[in-house]
């Protein structure tokens, strides 16, 4: 909510108590991002993830988030090293709705970076996006289903998928 400064010293706070907790970790991750402080966010999670279980809850999105910060530092090698080891569809840990945002949100700002499209990971995605989650239900999902949807060209499955969202809408 824009409180960052206010945040930061709690969430240290809370990573000195229980470093091995992941919702500090993702605490962290988010004032590091939001507060300017990338260096320190891609030092702390590197160095975090690097003894959290592949298998765990959290990994793929952590690892996401250390992606997002090698791609604004410029590492963009790193950051698809990351994106292949944690966040594509087969190898992120998550459940199907973490792994459509979390694979769409990192290749749709790596083109924002002025990277070029990769094509085969944009159709694995979207394959995976578009047959684990078939029908909407949760708006953040929903949104880069579509424009899983949308990167692909497939404008019959996003117009569906739209008149389905507002469907539920009218229906309360």
């Amino acid at each position: 909510d824009g409180r960052v400064a206010e945040a930061r010293p709690k969430i240290e706070r809370s990573v000195t108590l229980n470093r091995r907790n992941a919702h500090c970790a993702h605490g962290m991750a988010h004032v590091c991002y939001e507060g300017d402080a990338a260096d320190t966010g891609r030092d702390f999670l590197a160095s975090w993830l690097a003894d959290y279980p592949r298998e765990g809850a959290f990994h793929g999105h952590l690892s996401w988030h250390l992606a997002l910060f090698e791609l604004g530092a410029g590492n963009w090698a790193a950051a698809q090293q990351r994106y292949r080891d944690a966040i594509a569809p087969d190898r992120h840990p998550g459940g199907p709705q973490q792994k459509v945002w979390d694979g769409v949100a990192f290749l749709w700002r790596s083109e924002l970076a002025g990277h070029p499209r990769d094509a085969a990971a944009w159709r694995t995605l979207y394959d995976y996006a578009t047959s684990a989650l078939p029908r909407p239900g949760a708006g953040l999902a929903d949104l880069h289903v579509i424009l899983a949807q949308a990167v692909m060209g497939d404008d019959a499955a996003r117009d569906a998928r739209a008149r389905q969202i507002d469907e539920l809408a009218r229906a309360g």
